[in-house]
């Protein structure tokens, strides 16, 4: 009897360590009309994919009527399995799409290039950044330098984005060298 015990509760044990659940007690849910996995999860503070892995689903796909079981105890180490050690962020660089009806001007964008490239480095930058135009926009970022609408202050004139691109180098970067060289290093400035 002592040995019939023991491997039913070596395999006990080894079916916790290989399925990755914490010790917990089953309970059985009937689902009804308007349950969900995420729900349900939410309802028995575990997560989805051990309801998934109890019951053997595929998806997340449930019906009325069926019977699921739900082991309590398994969120956590659920969530221990599938979250990886989170890095530092690193801003993401600002991807420009340019807008159709932005006209860069009468110059070509090899005539804008070349100039950029051999004038200051706030012109490589508004190269870079919108080919020059003023009323270029990707989502937030606004103008010529492509910068957070929030910074203009509803106020998108040339003026203004010339005057606000200053301060916004001379505050961050210090110079507008300074930027190139930061843009250079990570594709935004």
């Amino acid at each position: 009897m002592k040995k019939l015990f023991s491997t039913i509760f070596a395999a006990f044990v080894a079916l916790l360590f290989l399925g990755g659940f914490t010790a917990g007690e089953a309970t059985t849910v009937t689902v009804h009309s308007g349950d969900t996995l995420g729900g349900i999860s939410k309802k028995f503070d575990v997560s989805v994919n051990s309801i998934k892995e109890a019951n053997n689903l595929e998806s997340n796909l449930i019906k009325v009527g069926q019977k699921l079981k739900v082991l309590s105890g398994t969120k956590k180490a659920d969530q221990q399995k599938e979250q990886p050690a989170k890095k530092a962020e690193t801003p993401k660089p600002k991807v420009n799409t340019y807008n159709q009806t932005a006209a860069v001007s009468v110059e070509t964008a090899k005539d804008l290039a070349a100039k950029a490239d051999q004038g200051s480095p706030k012109a490589w930058i508004a190269y870079h950044e919108s080919r020059g135009s003023y009323s270029v926009t990707n989502g937030k970022y606004i103008g010529r330098y492509q910068l957070d609408a929030a910074y203009l202050h509803g106020d998108f004139s040339p003026a203004n984005q010339e005057k606000v691109a200053n301060n916004y180098v001379k505050d961050r970067y210090g110079s507008w060298t300074n930027a190139k060289q930061f843009w250079q290093s990570n594709g935004w400035y």
